[in-house]
This record gives structure tokens, sequence and C-alpha cells, in this order.
């Protein structure tokens, strides 16, 4: 059975290393011996490695030609352009969730406003922030959780 995993293990490093693969040099036979050793299932093993393989050469043949290899790919950066915002905008303020649009427009709640005192009457964030007042704990205890 490890001899069997060996020979499948090569030949899909062989068809990796034909369709131009890059970094799959260093998968030679002692590699490929030493692992099947190593493995507690070679057979899984086997199809593990084949997997890998077949998706390596699968991505080379989408690669354009003349494109690096996966296993050293170059990475550039560029600046995301910021949208542009006409001057209008800047005085919008969405009462939903104070995003600068008509609350009308608002991306986030799409529904209208529920038909409830709180929501009807919102102030816009007023208290939130203050210090609440002068509220004094006067006796405290800890309260254990259920079961400890």
């Amino acid at each position: 059975a490890r001899d069997k995993a060996a020979r499948r293990m090569e030949a899909a490093i062989a068809r990796a290393r034909a369709a131009g693969v890059a970094g799959v040099d260093h998968y030679d036979a002692a590699w490929v011996a030493d692992s099947v050793k190593k493995a507690s299932c070679p057979e899984t093993f086997a199809d593990r490695v084949e997997s890998a393989m077949a998706k390596r050469v699968e991505a080379q043949s989408r690669s354009p030609a003349g494109s690096r290899p996966l296993a050293s790919p170059r990475v550039t950066f560029t600046e995301r352009p910021k949208p542009k915002t006409p001057a209008s905008t800047k005085e919008l303020k969405c009462d939903k969730c104070d995003g600068p649009h008509a609350t009308e427009d608002c991306p986030f709640f799409k529904g209208d406003r529920d038909d409830h005192p709180d929501a009807r009457n919102r102030a816009p964030h007023e208290g939130l922030g203050s210090d609440g007042g002068r509220a004094v704990l006067r006796q405290g205890g800890g309260v254990r959780p259920p079961g400890g």
C-alpha cells in the first residue's frame, strides 16, 4: 500500500513539474519516501498530495503568461479613490443612524420608524455620555451565577 501511494504521489508531482508549476522542485523521491513512511494512512496522504498538485496545475493553467507563480506573489496596494460627495450632503444628517444622508435614503434602516412614543419623540442624543447624575450605590453585593 505504501509503494502504491508513493507511486501516485510521484506521478502527481511529475505532472505538476511538466505543467511548469513553480515550487515543486523540493518534492523529490526522498521526500516522497519519507512522507509515505511517516504517514499513518498513506492512501489518504497520497489523495491529498494528488489534490494539491492538481489545484496547482489548474491555477498554473489559468494564470496569464508571464505572471508570477503563486509561491511568490507581488502585492501592490493602491489607494482607493474617495467617493465624491456633494456639498449639500454635509448638512444632511439621518435621524435613524446619524449618517450623512437624508433619513428617507438611509441604507441601513429601510423601513419607517416604529410607531411608539420612544421612537416618535426621539431627541438627538440628549443625555447620552453624561455623568448620569449623582447616583451612589449604598449596598452592593455579588450575585452568584446559577449552578455556581
